[in-house]
């Protein structure tokens, strides 16, 4: 699945058929009766991918057609979070248990209790998705029809006419310069504060990953 621009196409084109490849490869992978955490994990980095690009994009969407378009990815993504939730606390707690152990990896005895959460995280962390927990949200995304129906916005509502050299401009230029000023305040806040909220990280580690997606 390509991502990269080709020089014979232009701007929307181009984005409009990464967007198009990214959906399809998406609700193909939601095709399975029960999705593994392994299928849930790639599920959820296409959809961060795709939100990204409608942050990207913002300049030639309506505001309320990038909103409907974002949160029916969140729909989907929203039920996939438990595995991941899961697999992050697990990895938590073996951290933080073998530090515990002062460097002793073989214990003569494991505590009952600790044994019993391990099972029940790696149980929760290996779970199989079935697919009725998240069919609307796919059914929802699937109705989308196109992504970025760029060239439909220019003509129906939509915030920016695009021509020749100035699609750029129009297009990538507003979100991604607002994604940009978010990460960088975001920066300033964690730099000054010594006891910055998981909040604060948080959002400072989703700006990162739409600039890197």
């Amino acid at each position: 699945m390509s991502r990269r621009l080709k020089r014979s196409e232009g701007l929307i084109r181009g984005l409009q058929r990464v967007s198009k490849e990214l959906l399809r490869g998406l609700l193909q992978a939601m095709r399975q009766e029960k999705l593994t955490p392994a299928q849930v994990h790639d599920a959820r980095k296409i959809v961060k991918n795709l939100r990204a690009m409608l942050r990207l994009t913002r300049g030639a969407l309506s505001d309320e057609g990038r909103r409907a378009r974002n949160q029916a990815l969140r729909n989907l993504a929203g039920p996939l979070s438990g595995p991941r939730d899961a697999a992050v606390t697990l990895a938590a707690f073996e951290s933080v248990y073998n530090e515990g152990l002062n460097g002793d990896s073989h214990p003569k005895a494991e505590p009952s209790w600790a044994t019993q959460l391990h099972q029940s995280l790696s149980e929760k962390a290996h779970a199989l998705v079935p697919a009725e927990s998240y069919q609307e949200g796919v059914e929802e995304v699937r109705c989308l029809g196109q992504l970025l129906p760029l060239e439909d916005a220019q003509g129906r509502g939509g915030r920016t006419q695009t021509r020749g050299n100035d699609s750029w401009k129009c297009i990538v230029n507003e979100g991604l310069r607002k994604t940009y000023r978010q990460g960088r305040r975001l920066v300033r806040q964690v730099v000054a504060n010594s006891e910055t909220s998981d909040e604060e990280w948080h959002k400072l580690r989703k700006r990162v990953k739409d600039l890197g997606y």
